[in-house]
């Protein structure tokens, strides 16, 4: 199962739970986590509770 993350806090928290880095992909914003759901099925979002700039972020 592949999981895109909004943020580096999102991808901490779900590293924590046991959640691999090759399960995760990284998307800066919301607005890019919720297009990138749209195109890809079997695919699961996650969105911490607080909003977060990811200067960072790769787009895969």
């Amino acid at each position: 199962m592949r999981i895109l993350v909004e943020c580096n806090a999102d991808e901490a928290v779900l590293r924590a739970l046991g959640v691999t880095k090759k399960q995760l992909l990284h998307f800066g914003g919301k607005g890019n986590v919720i297009n990138r759901l749209k195109e890809l099925p079997g695919t699961t979002g996650y969105r911490g509770r607080r909003s977060c700039q990811c200067p960072t972020a790769r787009l895969e």
